[in-house]
């Protein structure tokens, strides 16, 4: 299959850039970050306190 490995918060980051997705505004306390782009349904949303995002968490996303 593949590896399923965490990646890094910053290349996930720079992934979401690449493909011309905006961050939204931020609601004032919260930890997570909203990432809205053009072609998905739904917003992805990650922590950016953390240093790697799980493979878990790329699948989800990825699926939505």
């Amino acid at each position: 299959m593949g590896e399923n490995r965490p990646i890094k918060t910053k290349c996930w980051v720079a992934f979401l850039e690449y493909l011309g997705c905006k961050e939204e505004k931020k609601k004032s306390g919260g930890s997570h970050f909203k990432w809205k782009c053009p072609e998905c349904r739904r917003s992805i949303i990650i922590r950016p306190k953390d240093k790697e995002i799980p493979a878990f968490h790329i699948f989800t996303n990825l699926k939505t």
